[in-house]
């Protein structure tokens, strides 16, 4: 049997993030183009590029928030939400308590608008609890398992409970096998390497900052500066004042680069993948030497 979820309200504030996030976007362009290019350029900038994983996150908790339900028969409970899930055998819910029933001081962890709670919580009476729901916790049933609680939000809770009592009076037909649906991606254990975060972050790091260098020095500069000097030390090649961002542009696509080789080559064999990455943090190091040269 299918049980549907109320999408409405999540999906309603989802898209009015999602909306606020490219308005100020576009109001940051607009702002930017009235305005000659100096530190608060980058800062404008950087604001964008922030906003757009945001957006991307919104728009797959959207996803899930769309295709999502919940079905229940003799041998198991099955939280659908977008490609991800869980499978509950009916042979290990233990009971199923109403939201209203449990304390609301949660310590939660994952997405959260009103009509949206997708994540994990520690509840105090029941402890950890995975939440797919799309009401608030007065509106949601917690089922209880040995091993964890879910949170769900079905429209018609009592419905709910009744077919369950039903088909656990009934017993299960099969042995399932409790756990969680998740895309492979997900599983790659590039997510939790504190190595592989600490080189990426550093070079993206360093980027950025070479980014906001050129910005800062920009105003100062003469409309056409030496672009490159011969072995005597002489400018032998000019250029406009804009063509300086040649070199952070340069250090951005050697970090993009980077990135997507490593990532391949990181899920064969990690160790190259992280020379890769040093190097990229090496690439960056000398485009400061060179920026620093040109713009001092």
């Amino acid at each position: 049997m299918e049980w549907q979820t109320d999408k409405r309200l999540g999906t309603a504030f989802g898209v009015a993030i999602v909306l606020a996030l490219l308005m100020f976007d576009f109001g940051v362009v607009l702002y930017l183009r009235t305005r000659p290019i100096d530190l608060l350029t980058f800062f404008g900038g950087l604001a964008i590029m922030l906003s757009l994983p945001a957006i991307a996150v919104v728009m797959y908790r959207l996803y899930g928030l769309r295709r999502s339900g919940y079905s229940l028969d003799r041998n198991q409970l099955t939280i659908a939400w977008g490609r991800t899930g869980h499978i509950i055998p009916t042979r290990l819910i233990e009971h199923i308590v109403p939201g209203e029933s449990v304390s609301p001081r949660i310590r939660f962890r994952g997405g959260r608008w009103p009509g949206l709670w997708v994540g994990q919580g520690d509840i105090p009476e029941i402890g950890l609890t995975l939440f797919n729901a799309s009401a608030p916790l007065d509106r949601q049933l917690l089922v209880v398992t040995d091993m964890a609680a879910y949170a769900i939000s079905p429209v018609d809770r009592e419905g709910f409970i009744r077919a369950y009592e039903a088909r656990k009076a009934m017993g299960p037909t099969q042995d399932i096998l409790q756990g969680s649906i998740r895309p492979p991606v997900f599983e790659l254990p590039l997510w939790t390497d504190q190595l592989a975060h600490r080189l990426l972050l550093g070079a993206a790091v360093l980027c950025a900052a070479l980014f906001a260098y050129v910005c800062f020095r920009y105003p100062q500069l003469p409309r056409r500066v030496a672009l490159h000097f011969s072995e005597a030390g002489i400018a032998d090649r000019f250029g406009a004042a804009s063509d300086t961002f040649i070199i952070p542009a340069i250090g951005l696509l050697a970090l993009m680069v980077n990135l997507v080789l490593g990532v391949v080559i990181y899920l064969r064999e990690r160790l190259p993948a992280y020379l890769l990455w040093s190097g990229a943090i090496l690439v960056q190091g000398m485009l400061w030497v060179a920026a620093v040269a040109l713009l001092i």
